[in-house]
């Protein structure tokens, strides 16, 4: 994704998840966060359950975040610390909207720009529930120069739920 002039630069979000993907009225899932992947990168995303309309991940962060200042046009977002401390900015790249503890959380609107990270040296887990409006095209808009190392995760799934070999 390239930054032209001082425009934001939108992208379509994609999943590539579809295995724990539900439809209403089919199935319960049901998942642990007990024992959680043991993640190394900086930010991986832990895939939970997905339907039509929401979905929710578990974001395990080492030192950093999703440092780039960005929104979605079509996402209002749910932010759940279980583990570590995490700082959210928005909605300028500067602007500290909360330093979250363990058992808080932060309500992020569609169209709201923001960012986050780890405080401190601990590794952080955060609850992510995202309800999707699918009466328009669901966009992340970069605001500002692009940061090198932000954008999609890379996946780490729960035990069972890893993706057939090809």
């Amino acid at each position: 994704m390239d930054k032209v002039a001082d425009k934001p630069v939108t992208t379509e979000v994609k999943s590539n998840n579809d295995h724990y993907s539900g439809q209403p009225g089919t199935k319960a899932r049901v998942f642990s966060l007990i024992d959680p992947p043991k993640a190394t990168r900086m930010r991986s995303v832990v895939p939970l359950v997905k339907t039509d309309i929401m979905v929710g991940n578990m974001q395990i962060l080492n030192a950093g975040g999703e440092l780039q200042l960005h929104s979605h046009t079509g996402m209002d977002g749910f932010w759940f610390v279980l583990r570590g401390r995490v700082r959210f900015y928005g909605p300028e790249q500067d602007t500290v909207s909360a330093e979250l503890n363990p058992m808080e959380g932060i309500f992020i609107p569609r169209n709201v720009p923001y960012w986050f990270e780890t405080i401190g040296d601990e590794q952080a887990h955060i609850l992510q529930v995202e309800s999707v409006d699918n009466r328009g095209d669901n966009k992340f808009i970069a605001h500002g120069p692009r940061v090198e190392g932000s954008g999609p995760a890379p996946r780490e799934y729960l035990k069972g739920d890893e993706l057939p070999a090809k």
